[in-house]
């Protein structure tokens, strides 16, 4: 049977739709993460002091 060699049509779904999640869920995570990095006037208030 040709069907159970090497990967099958049901299996190659499963590896685009997992994979698709996955982008989706970087690309949603992300916005979401780097609004929670200080804005540009805490930036520039902000000082480094090395003793």
């Amino acid at each position: 049977m040709a069907e159970s060699e090497g990967v099958r049509r049901r299996d190659f779904i499963n590896i685009a739709a997992v994979s698709t999640a996955g982008v989706g869920g970087v690309v949603t995570l992300l916005p979401l993460i780097s609004q929670m990095a200080p804005s540009a006037d805490v930036l520039a208030e902000s000082s480094t002091e090395v003793d």
